[in-house]
């Protein structure tokens, strides 16, 4: 088989294959090609490794369907991601507050290890701000008759919306 070309502007399968073929015959290593054709060397070690597994499939007395294969790694990813979302609403709670990273910081403490609180913050992933935050109790009391009024023009605008 012939070299492709020194500028190659598009990597088509044939010529991939090409390449995968020089390499795996010996003729060229993943690192002279990468230079050569000023491509990244993953890249092509990619492209070796698909390449192979492709190889491996066709030889197989029962080859898979490219679909199969599909959706196989699919699902791996989808389970993947399902992982790293449970992982992250476990380790990240909405809301920790004070008393709750004041303990972590004691419990560290008492195994040896002092650790600030904006530090612990950062490794938890929430904001300094949150752990000082005081909701302020409401000094005037609602009107309650303005209260009722609010509600019932928001009332009005549902129902408009609704029937218009």
């Amino acid at each position: 088989m012939s070299t492709p070309e020194l500028e190659v502007k598009r990597w088509t399968a044939k010529r991939k294959t090409q390449l995968v073929l020089e390499i795996l015959k010996g003729k060229t290593t993943v690192a002279e090609a990468a230079r050569r054709y000023d491509l990244k060397p993953s890249e092509i070690q990619y492209w070796v490794d698909e390449g192979i597994r492709g190889m491996e499939n066709c030889l197989r007395a029962r080859p898979r369907d490219i679909r199969e294969q599909y959706k196989a790694k699919l699902k791996e990813a989808y389970a993947a991601l399902g992982e790293a979302q449970l992982e992250i609403k476990v380790l990240k709670p909405a809301r920790l507050g004070r008393d709750v990273v004041k303990s972590v910081q004691a419990e560290l403490e008492a195994e040896g290890y002092k650790v600030s609180l904006s530090k612990l913050c950062r490794w938890l992933g929430i904001s300094r701000r949150a752990l000082y935050y005081q909701p302020k109790e409401r000094k005037k009391p609602l009107d309650e008759e303005k209260v009722a009024r609010v509600k019932e023009v928001i009332e009005r605008f549902r129902l408009i919306d609704i029937g218009g």
